[in-house]
C-alpha cells in the first residue's frame, strides 16, 4: 500500500481491475523521483509479475545482464 494501491493490486477490494487513471500518476511520481521502474503484480490475463520501465533516453542501452530468475 506504500504507493497508494491495495495489497490486492491489480484488483481493488471489490475484485475489479484498478483503472489506468489510478496507476498512471503512480508511474509519473516514480519517474519524477528518479526511479527506473516499478516491479508489480501483472493485470494481464494469465500474468504473474511485470516491470514498468521508465527509460530516461530515447535509445535504451544495456548496462548489465542477469538471468531473469536471479533478477526477479
Amino acid at each position: 500500500m506504500a504507493i497508494g494501491v491495495p495489497i490486492t493490486y491489480p484488483h481493488d477490494d471489490n475484485g475489479d481491475l484498478i483503472p489506468h487513471d489510478v496507476c498512471q500518476p503512480i508511474g509519473q511520481a516514480t519517474f519524477e523521483a528518479g526511479l527506473d521502474g516499478v516491479d508489480c503484480r501483472s493485470a494481464a490475463f494469465g500474468g504473474d509479475r511485470e516491470l514498468a520501465w521508465f527509460p530516461r533516453s530515447e535509445k535504451p542501452h544495456e548496462t548489465s545482464r542477469r538471468a531473469f530468475q536471479d533478477w526477479w
